[in-house]
């Protein structure tokens, strides 16, 4: 009973690898550790999506037309994705924004009550705390994914951090209190891409992986060699969108372009999947 309640409430408040990370960031120097964490985000965050087909179908099989079907429509909505970033960086980087707000907001926001506005507006604090503490860099980093300068609407993020923190404390969880004071606290001591990367792989992909993999696993259908084939697929998508970048500044900011539009591309379709998910089980 002791391990069961104890497993319960590490998959829901995995505040120990936030406390854990928190010395890292404070004592290691910020170019020092560029690479290692790009290669967290790769590794350990970027893989969570491809239980996808397993969240989405009753069976998966390559032998199955259901399953090149959904792969396909993956395919097909990721590249629509990036075209769009292609043709309208702006527009597709402020529905970015959204998406993923409403994609970590969903972190927060278990409870039934909470709408999808209000989901948004969590997400907003993750999103918005690096552009308070670490303005010139986040702006830069905008800069660099949209050729836009920000700087004239940063008020809007702090509005919206505002208005997620309203949302956060008008129905108190102390787990996610606790997790907010957290990410507060490395939002102000890491760069932004630490930041980042602190989130996406100790906080968000762990959740995802604590929810859906058990069950994953347990499956007749659950194979490895299809979780590597598509981790491949993926890995290659990646290295062909860093290839096709023209290489105009260093290329840890080309490395940063790759990570984030691709970030985006699978973002999309993978979001539908979780809110399908999550609406056949509600």
């Amino acid at each position: 009973m002791v391990k069961a309640d104890w497993n319960s409430a590490i998959k829901q408040k995995p505040v120990c690898f936030l406390l854990c990370a928190l010395p890292l960031v404070v004592l290691v120097e910020h170019w020092a550790m560029f690479w290692p964490v790009m290669l967290m985000v790769l590794f350990i965050g970027l893989p969570h999506g491809l239980l996808d087909p397993w969240i989405a179908l009753k069976s998966v099989s390559l032998k199955k037309t259901s399953t090149w079907l959904f792969l396909l429509g993956y395919l097909v909505l990721s590249i629509v994705v990036y075209l769009g970033w292609v043709i309208s960086p702006l527009f597709s980087f402020v529905l970015f924004l959204l998406v993923s707000a409403y994609h970590f907001g969903a972190d927060w926001g278990e409870q039934p009550t909470r709408s999808r506005f209000q989901c948004i507006g969590l997400g907003g604090i993750i999103i918005a705390l690096p552009v308070i503490f670490h303005p010139a860099e986040t702006m830069r980093l905008f800069l660099l994914l949209t050729g836009y300068d920000f700087s004239d609407v940063m008020w809007l993020f702090v509005v919206w951090c505002v208005v997620g923190t309203t949302f956060l404390l008008y129905r108190p969880n102390k787990a996610n209190l606790v997790e907010g004071l957290l990410l507060v606290i490395i939002s102000a001591v890491a760069s932004p891409f630490i930041y980042f990367a602190c989130y996406f792989c100790l906080l968000h992909s762990y959740r995802h992986y604590a929810e859906y993999l058990p069950r994953i696993i347990s499956r007749q259908d659950f194979s490895i060699r299809f979780v590597s084939l598509l981790l491949i697929m993926t890995y290659l998508f990646f290295i062909g969108l860093f290839l096709s970048l023209e290489s105009i500044g260093p290329v840890e900011d080309k490395s940063l372009q790759t990570l984030f539009w691709g970030l985006a591309s699978l973002t999309v379709p993978h979001m539908f999947v979780i809110a399908l998910s999550k609406g056949k089980k509600s």
